[in-house]
């Protein structure tokens, strides 16, 4: 029993670990979208399709999906961001579906987020 209790509580160091290691890749994400150059990588290496994906686990935290769409946020400063997110994925709608389940800073960023987007989409 205690050998189980040991095992659970070194997954769950690792666990930990791994969350951070994400969060902190996403925050260099959103570091390299600064840049249009940056943002034209995240493109083409497919980045914003998988922050999108790991945005939709429900296991992300808080933190994660606040740190996700920061980025996204950031990123669409630049038109090629907003018009790939717009053609090649589902953000809006899905933005709008996560509404419901995202903290009060999280649906914040998103509206705003999405405010961004509509003007790209009119253009």
């Amino acid at each position: 029993m205690l050998f189980n209790l040991k095992f659970f509580s070194c997954v769950e160091k690792k666990l930990e670990k791994l969350r951070r290691n994400v969060l902190e890749s996403v925050i260099l994400l959103g570091t390299c979208s600064e840049k249009e150059d940056g943002a034209k990588i995240l493109i083409s290496e497919s980045y914003f399709d998988l922050m999108l994906k790991v945005l939709h686990d429900p296991n992300a935290g808080d933190q994660l999906q606040e740190q996700i769409t920061f980025t996204l946020r950031k990123a669409v400063k630049h038109e090629l961001v907003g018009c790939y997110l717009l053609t090649n994925t589902t953000v809006p709608k899905d933005l709008q579906a996560f509404l419901g389940s995202a903290s009060a800073k999280v649906s914040e960023i998103i509206y705003e987020l999405l405010d961004k987007l509509a003007v790209i989409q009119k253009f």
